[in-house]
């Protein structure tokens, strides 16, 4: 299910009981049906997020995504203003010193009971706060119920990639785009490898060792590819599918992509923060 840089590994059935773990930890720590549990998640850290974020909607509670890029006292108002009971957080985190509530790490919190927890879910229990980007002002907050996200959905939607061969993605921890990945990837059959942002050399090395079939990129992405050069030192031809979010490619970089991975097409989505989790 999820491959993280070619460094470690989980399948979906590791993902399933680990989650349920520590969907019973929260469940045992008092963690109620829609109460609000912040996920810190910083690095490659993404098994253990994986793990959390199941496990928080699992426990029927609801996420929200973080990570220390956007500071502690920002951390603390964001928790406050959706009135976070706890944060769950990545082993090499520091939790904020200012938060009220309890915190844990995915490890201390996780239970040896890995069955199914079996607490009930509705479409309109809001699975997840989302919070904007902050481009247009200060962060807001969105709600997302779990009838926006995968509820009673299958796999026919991600058809458009073809055969399901491994897609890459480069997505930061703790932010509306990495939840919007988990979510990605609970309804394809294709393995997710997860690489750095930033390193379009490691881009290049995975796309070609996993024969990549599909990409998940931004406009900035793509131009790191180009500027990097990556397709004197490695074979793309084997990428059938770009997929660009966050903004329009500018046409000469879409055209540049197509020819530097010649067997591929190209599909834009991209809207409000808002909106991500629909679209």
């Amino acid at each position: 299910a999820l491959n993280v840089n070619d460094a470690a590994t989980m399948t979906y059935g590791e993902w399933d009981r680990r989650s349920n773990a520590l969907a019973r930890g929260l469940l045992e720590a008092g963690v109620g049906r829609g109460e609000v549990v912040g996920l810190v998640f910083d690095g490659l850290d993404w098994l253990d997020y994986a793990v959390a974020y199941l496990g928080v909607v699992k426990a029927g509670a609801t996420a929200t995504h973080l990570n220390s890029n956007v500071g502690a006292d920002e951390i603390v108002a964001r928790m406050t203003r959706v009135r976070a009971v706890a944060i769950v957080h990545g082993a090499t985190v520091t939790p904020p010193a200012g938060f009220d509530g309890w915190t844990a790490t995915v490890a201390a919190l996780s239970t040896s009971d890995t069955s199914d927890p079996g607490v009930p879910v509705a479409v309109t229990d809001i699975a997840d706060v989302l919070f904007t980007s902050g481009t247009t002002g200060p962060a807001k907050a969105s709600t997302s119920p779990h009838g926006n996200l995968t509820h009673g959905r299958g796999p026919e939607g991600f058809y458009l990639f073809g055969d399901p061969e491994p897609l890459l993605t480069p997505m930061p921890l703790g932010t509306t785009a990495s939840a919007t990945t988990l979510n990605f990837s609970i309804h394809t059959p294709s393995t997710l490898v997860i690489c750095p942002i930033d390193d379009p050399e490691r881009m290049g090395q995975l796309i070609e060792k996993f024969r990549i079939g599909s990409i998940m990129i931004t406009p900035w992405l793509a131009l790191q590819l180009l500027r990097a050069r990556v397709w004197e030192r490695y074979d793309l031809r084997c990428v059938e599918t770009i997929a660009n979010a966050s903004t329009a490619l500018p046409p000469a970089v879409a055209r540049r992509l197509l020819e530097i991975m010649p067997n591929a097409v190209l599909n834009m989505s991209y809207a409000a923060s808002e909106a991500v989790p629909a679209s």
